[in-house]
C-alpha cells in the first residue's frame, strides 16, 4: 500500500499492486487494473519512487527496520 494525496489534498492509501497505469495531465490519473480512475496531486515520479520503495519493503522487510 502507499499514500497519495488526492486533488481535494486528503490522503489515502491505495494499492500499489492494482495501479494499471499513470497519466500525467492537471494532475496526475491512477487507473486500475479494473478501470476504476484516481485522480491525485503526487507527480509521476513521485508515485513511481513510492511503489518502488513498497516493493522493496516488501520484498525485503529488514530494510524498514531501524
Amino acid at each position: 500500500m502507499i499514500e497519495v494525496i488526492g486533488v481535494n489534498g486528503r490522503k489515502m492509501v491505495v494499492n500499489a499492486d492494482l495501479i494499471k497505469y499513470v497519466e500525467e495531465g492537471l494532475s496526475t490519473i491512477i487507473t486500475f487494473i479494473d478501470g476504476s480512475k484516481l485522480r491525485v496531486n503526487d507527480s509521476p515520479g513521485m508515485l513511481i519512487r513510492k511503489v518502488i520503495e513498497y516493493k522493496r519493503l516488501v520484498h525485503n522487510p529488514e530494510l524498514g527496520m531501524k
